[in-house]
């Protein structure tokens, strides 16, 4: 018989959802359309108290490589855990993730049923970096793959468990910070101690009571920073440095979009120059070949315009293109202003690059961007 992972459950789901938040994953079940704001993985677990879903624990973890860098372009990925029976009717943990074509079925330790978890885990943390790899090349999924996934039928979840979920996200509460078995031990734990205590204070002639620990300021929990856009991302993985601040992360989500617009403009610049070449270079075989309507001294006016916009756009786009991370992750270097100087002037994309370098020039002047551009 499985001993008990919290509230009376001794189910498979309730040692996976006790051992993921023992390795740092966050319960985002209250908001199931954000990113987990701490450590980049979490679950979601209304799917598995929905009757009609037919879903397990949905996992998401944030689409990081091997160097830690977060991938945007993906932003995240998906997972599912399920409760199931493999070909040999043994109770297993089956990882799925329709987004990478993976598959990956776990036993069950009935001694150590925590240990469900930790497979689940090391899994992710080695499939994740391996897929976004595949994605910087540009390997799509194919069908085949997509076929030869593992696929069992879900086990549903016990009663007690579903009932205890469904009452606690019913409150507005969640699992990061209510642990029912930390609270269970550190209550034994108390309990052992007293009773320790009342046995020891007769026999011992100099007793001096413990002092408990003053609550001061440096104790009390740290305020967290309010993220208003972005979809309440919180924190953002960044690479030879951890993550970055609470309010780091604020200034990243609340320049992203002016980030993309100036990158946009930034790529239409390219295009734009090439084109502009292309024209120069069309213009001048025209004149060499004398098929021009007019004389061809005239057209020499147009065909060295255009090779100089054509080979700003194409050099300042890509500088600009190549220094939008400055400004997207906010980092105080020399090339911050290049996106927007270049948006501002180049004269090929004015219709959407003054406006671009207005909207960047607007989050630039928020205060949270400031205080980080200060530091």
């Amino acid at each position: 018989m499985l001993p008990i992972a919290f509230a009376g459950c001794n189910d498979p789901y309730s040692w996976v959802i006790r051992g993921l938040l023992d390795y740092g994953w966050e319960d985002i079940s209250l908001e199931p359309s954000s990113y987990p704001k701490q450590s980049g993985k979490g679950f979601d677990l209304r799917h598995l108290i929905d009757p009609i879903s037919k879903f397990g624990i949905r996992l998401v973890v944030l689409s990081i490589d091997a160097e830690g860098k977060w991938y945007r372009r993906d932003e995240s990925y998906e997972f599912e855990v399920r409760y199931v029976q493999n070909l040999r009717q043994e109770d297993c943990i089956l990882l799925r993730s329709d987004e990478m074509a993976f598959s990956q079925l776990f036993p069950i330790v009935p001694e150590q049923p925590i240990y469900s978890a930790g497979y689940i885990h090391e899994a992710i943390q080695k499939q994740v970096p391996i897929f976004v790899e595949r994605r910087k090349m540009r390997e799509m999924i194919s069908s085949i793959e997509l076929q030869e996934m593992l696929n069992f039928p879900l086990l549903s979840a016990p009663q007690n468990l579903l009932q205890f979920i469904a009452q606690k996200l019913q409150y507005g509460e969640n699992f990061n910070r209510f642990h029912p078995w930390r609270q269970a031990q550190q209550t034994s734990q108390q309990v052992q101690q007293s009773t320790q205590q009342q046995v020891q204070q007769p026999t011992q002639q100099n007793y001096i009571p413990q002092q408990q620990p003053i609550n001061t300021p440096q104790n009390t929990q740290p305020i967290n920073w309010a993220i208003n856009e972005g979809m309440d991302r919180g924190q953002l993985l960044r690479s030879n440095q951890g993550m970055f601040s609470q309010e780091h992360s604020s200034a990243v989500v609340i320049v992203e979009k002016a980030a993309q617009a100036l990158k946009i403009t930034a790529g239409a610049a390219i295009f734009l120059g090439v084109l502009a070449v292309v024209n120069a270079l069309f213009t001048s075989y025209m004149v060499s070949a004398q098929t021009t309507v007019r004389n061809p001294d005239s057209y020499m006016p147009v065909i060295i315009l255009s090779f100089l916009i054509g080979f700003i756009g194409i050099i300042g786009g890509w500088l600009s293109w190549y220094s939008n991370r400055f400004y997207r992750e906010v980092e105080n270097k020399p090339l911050f202003w290049a996106p927007i100087i270049f948006s501002a002037l180049y004269p090929l994309t004015f219709v959407i690059g003054i406006p671009s370098a207005i909207f960047a020039l607007i989050k630039w002047r928020d205060p949270t961007v400031q205080r980080i551009l200060k530091q």
